[in-house]
């Protein structure tokens, strides 16, 4: 997934989460740890396909080896994003100085959330 070279624009990721918990204000990891060295900027849009509104915060990190998503060697970049019921948001960071992005988010019981991120390498 990740721009192995120069050559490379652009490299795309996506997925999705089913909420366990209910209801949770826990933010469980969405979008895993993902080496964005290479790249320029990232845009991720998240799509809730659930009835209920969640909650997602992006991550960066500046650390190889960095812990748990959302733990002290991760920083959140911008305001928590809210995502109504059935609907979508897009955000588009720049990555330059990053080693690392990832994104949590919090739901509730068996709602799901999708995402697609596109890297890019300019």
């Amino acid at each position: 997934m990740a721009l192995d070279n120069y050559s490379d624009r652009f490299a795309h990721v996506s997925g999705s989460y089913t909420f366990s918990s209910s209801p949770s204000t826990a933010f469980k990891e969405l979008i895993p740890k993902t080496d964005v060295k290479m790249a320029e900027r990232i845009t991720m849009q998240f799509v809730n396909e659930a009835a209920g509104a969640h909650k997602v915060k992006v991550f960066g990190t500046c650390r190889n080896g960095a812990g748990t998503v959302g733990g002290t060697d991760w920083t959140q970049i911008g305001d928590t994003i809210d995502v109504s019921a059935t609907s979508s948001s897009m955000k588009s960071i720049s990555t330059t100085g990053l080693i690392s992005f990832a994104a949590t988010a919090s739901g509730t019981n068996g709602q799901a959330m999708a995402y697609d991120a596109v890297l890019q390498n300019l």
